[in-house]
């Protein structure tokens, strides 16, 4: 998102309509967003962690394939970023929140969830810091990387992440300490 106008202009869209489309971007994310509140809580958190890592996956492999191509003249390469979006929009970027803050034991929570806040803004820096240097130089095989870590992160929710919808915090820990015995 923070390199969007970067992307659409390398795509061939002038400087304006790249603008537009970033600020589209923004709007779609948001709405999502907010979808994903009122369906957290009714399908789960795990759930909608399989669905996004899935479709962000897709949408980044379908970005990918068009740029090394060269086949990304067109809105397609809109229609790519924005399912992207939506799908990051309505289940990875806010759900990821929630799980964080559910997942651990009452007596190390404020602790454990500051860490791994740290950790998930480190790596949102760490995105934002390589990807101009990965799409100059490997330019579609960048997104390539990126659907691959959807598709890692899609197994790790398949395999690791334990439902939480509809528990306490005190339900949570119980079974997720007795998992760990």
């Amino acid at each position: 998102m923070y390199y969007a106008p970067s992307i659409f202009k390398s795509a061939g869209f002038g400087t304006g309509s790249a603008l537009f489309q970033t600020a589209i971007m923004g709007l779609v994310n948001l709405t999502f967003a907010v979808i994903a509140m009122f369906f957290v809580d009714k399908a789960g958190r795990k759930p909608l962690m399989i669905v996004g890592s899935a479709g962000t996956g897709i949408s980044l492999l379908l970005l990918a394939i068009t740029f090394i191509t060269n086949h990304f003249q067109g809105y397609f390469v809109l229609f790519c970023i924005m399912g992207y979006l939506a799908f990051f929009g309505f289940s990875v970027g806010p759900v990821v929140w929630v799980i964080i803050s559910e997942i651990f034991p009452n007596s190390l929570r404020s602790h454990a969830v500051a860490i791994s806040f740290f950790f998930l803004w480190l790596a949102d820096f760490a995105v934002s810091f390589t990807f101009p240097y990965l799409l100059s130089h490997l330019a579609g095989y960048s997104f390539l990387i990126y659907s691959f870590l959807s598709f890692a992160c899609l197994l790790f929710v398949l395999k690791y992440v334990t439902e939480t919808k509809g528990k306490s915090l005190e339900q949570i820990e119980r079974e997720l300490v007795g998992r760990t015995n």
